[in-house]
């Protein structure tokens, strides 16, 4: 019985160790395989539009009170947004802490990214009524980074604590937002993940042979 029990928590911890190992080579060929040449992870290409004034994509929360290797530089690093105006019309992308942003987008006619899914990247919206900006955004004072112009546009911000929003508006203020946009982000902790779930992967599959071999010894 005691051999019984020995094979099948060895078998048990093999195949544990086993995922492991598979999990941090996927992770870690993915990471030396997919990243740019500004070393980052890329998202697909994610057309966002909106009737109204605006689109905005919030939701990205960093909290310092969390353990210091679960900070947002440690695990996402620096973020790159990147936005292209579908009829190649002057565009504005910026990035606002939250609180700082509500003044600007409080009566403003906007949608608001809910939901991006599947592999067709299909965008769900939850819409804002309102009217046209009070000013045009580069005259806004509420930007922690911003850029506008013709042609593609790209920030690279690295957060600090604080609730974050990134908006995409025409560069005059006009309704009928139609862009293009990518994400891409760092990941500085993606590596030593990977590695880590390799090694455990691997000391796991050393250590599940003992009780096997000693289950059918015996």
């Amino acid at each position: 019985r005691g051999r019984i029990t020995a094979l099948v928590l060895g078998l048990i911890l093999a195949l544990v160790s086993l995922g492991l190992l598979v999990t941090g080579l996927v992770g870690l060929i993915f990471d030396q395989t997919q990243r740019d040449s500004d070393g980052l992870l890329e998202s697909g290409l994610v057309e966002l539009e909106s009737n109204g004034y605006a689109v905005v994509a919030g939701g990205l929360t960093v909290d310092t009170s969390v353990p210091g290797w679960l900070q947002t530089e440690n695990v996402i690093g620096d973020i790159r947004l990147s936005v292209e105006s579908v009829d190649g019309s002057p565009v504005f992308l910026g990035v606002a802490d939250e609180d700082a942003a509500q003044p600007y987008l409080a009566d403003l006619g906007y949608d608001e990214v809910s939901e991006i899914s599947g592999v067709s990247h299909t965008v769900s919206y939850t819409p804002h009524a309102g009217d046209a900006p009070a000013v045009v955004p580069t005259e806004a004072e509420v930007w922690t980074a911003w850029t506008a112009g013709p042609g593609e546009q790209t920030l690279t911000v690295e957060l600090e604590a604080g609730d974050w929003v990134a908006v995409a508006m025409n560069a005059d203020g006009t309704a009928g937002v139609d862009v293009t946009g990518t994400a891409a982000a760092e990941f500085p902790a993606l590596t030593p993940v990977a590695i880590g779930l390799l090694v455990a992967g691997v000391i796991g599959l050393a250590a599940s042979a003992i009780p096997v071999f000693l289950a059918l010894r015996g």
